[in-house]
């Protein structure tokens, strides 16, 4: 019967465990129903890494797109899918010195379709503990550095099924 929904949580927590390419991150998903079944939802997520005096925001996603709840019970169980338009990139922020202002840099970007499955399950009070499993098919930008010199690297576009941060695990709050 609510409408809206927030979760919030962790991202590839299997980097906790194993030495992966890509470090823990953070999500956060908004998800308005339009229907008993359909819905949508904004997606982001990233992995925050900082080192005095860069912030290095690694895997910045945000996507949007409709899922569908394919089997529910009240108060017990949700299971769907869906799938989502993403962008990502990776953000850099140095900050110089105190005073001056922060420059910022972008670079690896990449855009393509998101599909998911999620499953949450009824804590409390409206909360819900919520797993999403991911993978991504889209072009994404590499750069191929020359092992002579690394002034030389040549920008690539490739079509790459990814499964970057794959598993999310955390809290869902209906209202």
């Amino acid at each position: 019967s609510n409408q809206n929904s927030i979760s919030f949580g962790m991202a590839n927590p299997i980097s906790l465990l194993m030495k992966t390419d890509s470090s823990i991150a953070y999500f956060l998903d908004l998800t308005r129903k339009i229907d008993s079944c359909k819905f949508m939802k904004i997606h982001l997520k990233s992995s925050l890494n900082y080192n005095s005096p860069i912030l290095l925001i690694e895997n910045f996603l945000i996507s949007i797109g409709n899922g569908k709840i394919l089997k529910n019970e009240e108060k017990i169980y949700n299971w769907g899918i869906g799938k989502d338009a993403y962008f990502k990139m990776n953000l850099r922020r140095y900050k110089i010195s105190k005073g001056s202002q922060s420059l910022w840099e972008t670079e690896l970007y990449g855009f393509g379709v998101q599909f998911y499955t999620f499953y949450d399950r009824f804590i409390k009070n409206n909360w819900w503990f919520n797993a999403t499993l991911y993978l991504n098919l889209g072009l994404n930008q590499e750069y191929l550095s020359n092992s002579i010199s690394n002034n030389n690297a040549q920008e690539l576009w490739r079509l790459k099924i990814g499964a970057n941060q794959l598993i999310n695990l955390g809290l869902k709050k209906t209202f």
